[in-house]
């Protein structure tokens, strides 16, 4: 009898316990949402048109249904967040590609995060689990990292989709931690983004630098860099555009059209290009300019052409008689007039010939292509451009190549033909 009334005490337990349990919502697929020529939709506190929207959804952006999609409104979750949708802005076809995102890209900006190294805390930004900022996700996020924005609230907070080495990751972050601008995919790649920097030093200037912002995350390193440099770009020291006593800064108008390119990618090494023109208010005329970093991510540091090959007599012997017009990207339109370019820089134009100094060989400005090494050089300003670009084969060179490539493990997809 005792044992039957601790069997039947158990199983009024048991049927408590199971009564108590949250209901788990149902799975009934997932969905696009496609919020056709508005490009966003609400996600509802409740299933009403007048209910308190929980911000504003992009077309493109995947969601679980867990309430019958055939109904006027559909229960759906959003990586972490969840609430209801119209269900005619959500699509169920077999091709959910049809749906053109319209979901911005933007990199996490810390100001403070140009300076650090190895991930300290003033470089990494919190991931909130609310929009109220009261609530710290585990996560931090590096200043640099690439993130897709989902959705976005009335009090400018973003909820934001970002990948790591476990998976994707989902939360909040307020306006003012992302740099969301203008981007288009690459057209050859997919690995990265092109955003712009636009923040002028003073009302002034006029600030506007294509970049490159790589979404791997092992690629966090590289974004921190370029966008540092990029900041730095639009920087100019007012001090030195000073009064005669030194004391009241004279500030002038900065102007900056910058284009980039990746021209570069590979387990090795990363070369970026930019290029466009500069000028500074009240100077006699504009520059055009061009400016390449070549990391190498092994090592995350500054590749210069003399760490990859012997740069003497006999090498610009080679430029001079086997160097050709580059193809893409190139910043002047010269190609008529290349070969006397070329020609400006030979014994007969010594005073324009840029690698006469060890020093000057260590400073080339180039970058690297599948097909080649393009190296760019001075040219007269009456021509149009203040440089141009001449191009050579790796087949060409490749007896000036150092050691240096094999012992740092430079395996580059080299094309020798």
């Amino acid at each position: 009898m005792k044992s039957l009334k601790i069997a039947l005490l158990l199983l009024f337990v048991i049927m408590i316990c199971v009564d108590a349990a949250p209901a788990h919502a149902a799975y009934y697929g997932t969905a696009v949402i496609d919020g056709r020529s508005a490009g966003k939709v609400h996600l509802r506190e409740s299933p009403s048109a007048s209910s308190n929207s929980r911000g504003l959804y992009f077309s493109g952006t995947n969601v679980i249904c867990d309430s019958d999609p055939s109904a006027e409104w559909t229960m759906v979750t959003i990586g972490s967040e969840s609430g209801w949708m119209k269900s005619e802005f959500l699509y169920h076809g077999t091709n959910p590609n049809s749906i053109a995102s319209r979901q911005p890209t933007a990199i996490v900006n810390n100001r403070n995060w140009r300076e650090q190294t190895d991930g300290q805390s003033s470089g990494w930004l919190p991931l909130f689990q609310d929009r109220s900022g009261r609530f710290v996700a585990a996560e931090r996020i590096p200043g640099g990292a690439a993130v897709t924005i989902l959705g976005e609230t009335r009090e400018h907070w973003y909820y934001i989709k970002v990948g790591d080495q476990h998976g994707d990751l989902y939360g909040y972050m307020p306006a003012e931690n992302l740099l969301i601008g203008d981007y288009a995919l690459s057209d050859t790649s997919q690995d990265y983004v092109m955003l712009y920097y636009t923040e002028a030093p003073n009302s002034q200037s006029s600030i506007k630098i294509q970049y490159p912002q790589f979404i791997d995350e092992s690629l966090v390193s590289v974004n921190r860099y370029i966008y540092g440099r990029v900041y730095d770009f639009a920087q100019y020291d007012s001090e030195y555009y000073s009064d005669d006593n030194n004391e009241i800064p004279i500030t002038f108008g900065l102007t900056l059209d910058y284009k980039s390119e990746v021209t570069l990618q590979n387990d090795e090494v990363v070369s970026v290009v930019f290029w466009g023109t500069s000028n500074i208010e009240n100077s006699i005329h504009p520059f055009t300019d061009l400016i390449s970093y070549n990391i190498g991510l092994d090592s995350l540091n500054i590749i210069k052409l003399t760490d990859l090959y012997t740069i003497n007599d006999a090498f610009m012997n080679v430029l001079f008689n086997k160097a050709y017009y580059p193809t893409y990207p190139v910043t002047s339109d010269y190609a008529p007039s290349f070969t006397d370019m070329l020609a400006y820089q030979s014994e007969d134009y010594k005073r324009l010939r840029p690698y006469y100094t060890e020093e000057d060989a260590a400073n080339i400005v180039y970058f690297l292509k599948p097909d080649g090494v393009v190296i760019s050089m001075p040219a007269v300003h009456a021509t149009g451009s203040d440089h141009f670009e001449a191009q050579l084969r790796y087949g060409d060179i490749q007896q000036f190549e150092l050691d240096a490539i094999n012992r740092t493990n430079w395996r580059m997809d080299i094309d020798y033909n």
